[in-house]
C-alpha cells in the first residue's frame, strides 16, 4: 500500500478501499506500481491516478492484460480522449471488453453510427454505467 500513499492517497483513503475492497490488501507493491504504470503510460499525472484509483479501487484487481485490452479496444473503436475517459469516470476502467463491444452492437442495431456512438461516450462518460 506504500506505493499508494507515494502518489498522494491519504492513510484514511486507503482504509476506505480495503473497507470495500477486502482483497486489495493482498496485494504487493509490485502489482499496484504495474497498475500506476499503466496510467502513467497513458498520460495520467499522480494526482490523476490516485482520484482513479481512490474512486475506483477495484482497478487494483484487474489483471494487465484486462486492462491492456480495455484500452486497446477504446482506441481501435475511434476514442481519441481515453485519458479524459478514466478521469470522468474511473468505473469504466472496470468493464470487461466484451461489455463495451455488446454496448456498441447494440447501438448499431439500434441504427446508431459508430462515429455517434463513440462521440455520445466520450461526451457524456455516465454512459457507460448502462453495460
Amino acid at each position: 500500500m506504500e506505493e499508494l500513499l507515494k502518489i498522494g492517497i491519504s492513510d484514511s483513503t486507503i482504509k476506505e478501499m480495503l473497507d470495500k475492497e477486502s482483497f486489495l490488501k493482498d496485494l504487493t507493491n509490485k502489482e499496484i506500481m504495474e497498475k500506476i504504470s499503466i496510467l502513467i503510460k497513458n498520460g495520467y499525472t499522480e494526482e490523476q491516478i490516485a482520484d482513479i484509483i481512490s474512486t475506483n479501487p477495484h482497478y487494483l484487481v484487474r489483471t494487465n492484460i484486462e486492462i491492456i485490452k480495455l484500452i486497446t479496444l477504446l482506441s481501435i473503436l475511434g476514442f481519441t480522449k481515453i485519458n479524459y475517459l478514466f478521469e470522468g469516470n474511473p468505473r469504466i476502467l472496470s468493464l470487461d471488453d466484451y461489455e463495451i463491444i455488446n454496448y456498441v452492437h447494440k447501438k448499431q442495431n439500434e441504427g446508431i453510427s459508430l462515429s455517434d456512438i463513440v462521440n455520445d461516450l466520450e461526451s457524456n462518460t455516465a454512459l457507460f454505467d448502462e453495460m
